[in-house]
């Protein structure tokens, strides 16, 4: 019984910090965002400045693999310090390729859709499906800060969700407990 309400009082803690995470990313989204990617810079800065230490720290021979190794930690602090200095860069690049992706692959889909399967009378309904997500590519690629933003409020209420469900299970599951 000891073991379950430390197990309880351990879940209550987690779910309360998952609530309040939830509440943060659905508040301040951008600047979820920025702290995030100041983090993935610090720990790409680090990552490439070891790597960079342990370069020239090894006693071993050089191969050309250490040296692309090399080339590749410079490159990782570079972006890292750029990520820090302008952190919602890398989000919008996400997002600007994710909007490419989804424009082609709707594109690619609408041209075999019209080729192939006219015939189909479920045709309509991947054609409509086709055309969101070539909208959605478009926002994607113009808008792509505003759809970042747009999917951490999401990951927010999801978050909020989870932890209310999980604080509302745990509540029954402590009252069917104090019936046995």
């Amino acid at each position: 019984m000891e073991y379950l309400k430390k197990l309880y009082k351990d879940k209550i803690i987690t779910n309360i910090a998952l609530l309040l995470f939830g509440i943060v990313l659905l508040v301040f989204p951008i600047e979820s965002i920025s702290i995030a990617s100041k983090v993935i810079a610090v720990i790409m800065v680090v990552a490439g400045l070891s790597n960079i230490i342990y370069f020239f720290i090894d006693k071993d021979i050089k191969t050309k693999m250490d040296t692309m190794y090399f080339l590749l930690s410079l490159l990782a602090i570079g972006v890292g310090i750029y990520t820090f200095i302008k952190p919602t860069w890398l989000v919008t690049v996400i997002n600007i390729f994710v909007g490419i992706i989804l424009i082609i692959s709707a594109i690619n889909n609408l041209r075999y859709l019209l080729k192939y399967t006219v015939k189909n009378y479920l045709w309509w309904i991947f054609t409509s499906l086709n055309i969101i997500i070539l909208v959605l590519g478009i926002v994607a690629l113009v808008n792509p800060l505003e759809v970042a933003s747009i999917i951490t409020r999401l990951e927010g209420i999801s978050l909020i969700f989870d932890a209310v469900m999980s604080l509302l299970i745990m509540r029954k599951f402590t009252l069917a407990l104090k019936e046995n």
